[in-house]
């Protein structure tokens, strides 16, 4: 049964994940239950996004819960304090599937990631409204790092912790505006906007390479004003994000040959503070593992069956090497 661990020495968070990777397309293959789908629709005048409940035949963004989820409410396990400390991994794992042909993300179009940022606020929405989830993760995982073949996807995660990234980040950020009384990413923000590391900039959002970077190909998008709930983000800030999200993550691509991991870095849902800002981080990967761990600083996967192989191999080649 799944489980969240936790390290009491690094403060690594690992979550016991058994799938195997990557899953057949379960839209593909009927064993995708929506709970809401998107659809564009179009007026003489103009068009508009509805939400669909019912009768979702016809679809643009399909909603629903993940078929193998890292955490849900119905698992059940044992709670632990010391020196191993554990819970069930509780929570809520939804997916949202972008267009019904199998492309990469960097191949969307600008309406369909729009769209696709819509579902993600409506999905954050219903994950709020939830007791046990403390913290909300959005993350999109491509080709070799992603969890399921097929449609291009966010995974949008309502979690029973903070992340330890994310709260690092936090108590960063207030310990330069207690010290210095300014927000280091509005100075990242003035030093960039003509600085050579910047990559594009609109209105709401600048994309940039980070001055100390957690990975060779990384880029960061940060919105150019301080901290908004996602879900208040204006239809102007979604669509500028979305034309960030498509032509970085397809400049990306084309420069390093590489997959990529898109993750957004925002506040717990029930924290307001002034000296945030909502920041998305892009960069290459070459597994699952490293997607959540350098975007999250959560390891994901069967550390049971992983530490046994280990263990045993270890074993037999210290044998061999210390003669015992």
């Amino acid at each position: 049964m799944p489980q969240i661990r936790y390290d009491n020495i690094t403060g690594v968070t690992h979550i016991q994940w058994d799938a195997n990777f990557p899953i057949k397309c379960p839209v593909c293959n009927n064993e995708f239950t929506p709970i809401f789908s998107i659809l564009k629709e179009n007026t003489n005048r103009s068009s508009f996004l509805r939400i669909k409940k019912d009768d979702i035949e016809s679809w643009d963004v399909l909603v629903g819960e993940h078929p193998l989820p890292l955490v849900d409410d119905k698992y059940t396990g044992e709670w632990n304090d010391w020196p191993y400390k554990s819970e069930p991994a509780k929570g809520k794992h939804y997916t949202i599937f972008i267009g019904k042909e199998h492309v990469p993300f960097h191949e969307l179009s600008k309406d369909q990631i729009y769209e696709a940022l819509f579902a993600i606020q409506e999905t954050y929405k219903k994950l709020a409204d939830l007791n046990r989830v403390i913290y909300i993760g959005v993350i999109m995982l491509s080709a070799k790092g992603q969890d399921m073949e097929g449609h291009p996807h966010f995974d949008v995660l309502g979690l029973p912790f903070v992340p330890k990234t994310i709260n690092e980040e936090m108590n960063r950020f207030m310990k330069a505006f207690e010290e210095k009384n300014s927000c280091p990413l509005c100075e990242v923000i003035k030093a960039e906007e003509s600085g050579s590391k910047l990559i594009y900039s609109n209105e709401n959002w600048i994309a940039y390479y980070p001055w100390s970077p957690s990975r060779t190909n990384e880029i960061r998008i940060t919105s150019t004003t301080h901290y908004k709930p996602i879900t208040k983000l204006t239809q102007k800030e979604l669509q500028d994000l979305a034309f960030l999200l498509l032509t970085v993550s397809k400049t990306l691509y084309n420069v390093s040959k590489s997959d990529y991991a898109i993750v957004f870095h925002l506040l717990p849902p029930k924290r307001t503070v002034t000296y945030y800002h909502n920041y998305i981080q892009m960069f290459t990967v070459n597994s699952i593992v490293e997607s959540f761990f350098y975007g999250f600083g959560i390891y994901v996967g069967n550390s049971d069956e992983e530490s046994k192989r280990f263990i045993s191999s270890f074993k037999s080649v210290l044998k061999e090497i210390a003669g015992l």
